[in-house]
């Protein structure tokens, strides 16, 4: 379930997701939150645990605090094409098409892309955090441990994070 989503099927799905997982996303300065359920895409502003937005950018940021949200249900299912009306505050983006997202990480710089089925770009953004930001959590795969698991269309992937600092 999405910790924040306009879209009308499931309104009020987040609320408690928000409420537990918001602090550790702060805590752990977490930039980058990714959900389904919602058959939509939508992404928020940066927000901290409050759902305070910590930065107006629309598509740059750099050594911002907060955690973007992104709804990515725009795989196969139906569609759920209606949304809050006026849009949230918190929403840079949303829209109802089929197509994917595309996340890249090259040393301090994350770029995310929502793309649709015909290839063109509905949302995109860049976000830069310096080196000096504190160190990530190691996540490694500990399943399937070879190819002998995987099966044509259909891939789960099981990881394992390690963190120096205990959750607050």
């Amino acid at each position: 379930h999405a910790p924040y989503t306009s879209g009308t099927a499931h309104p009020n799905d987040g609320a408690t997701i928000r409420t537990v997982l918001s602090p550790i996303f702060d805590a752990y300065h977490v930039a980058l939150a990714i959900a389904g359920h919602e058959h939509n895409y939508e992404r928020s502003f940066p927000l901290n645990a409050g759902g305070i937005i910590v930065s107006p950018s629309i598509n740059s940021y750099s050594d911002t605090m907060g955690t973007i949200h992104i709804v990515c249900g725009t795989g196969g299912q139906g569609l759920y094409t209606t949304f809050q009306n006026p849009q949230p505050a918190w929403s840079v983006y949303r829209g109802a098409w089929y197509g994917f997202t595309k996340i890249s990480v090259n040393n301090t710089t994350l770029s995310l892309q929502g793309i649709r089925v015909d290839n063109t770009v509905a949302d995109s953004f860049t976000w830069t955090k310096s080196a000096s930001d504190s160190l990530p959590p190691v996540c490694s795969i500990v399943s399937p441990i070879d190819q002998s698991d995987l099966t044509p269309g259909f891939l789960s992937i099981t990881t394992q994070v390690k963190h120096d600092s205990p959750v607050p």
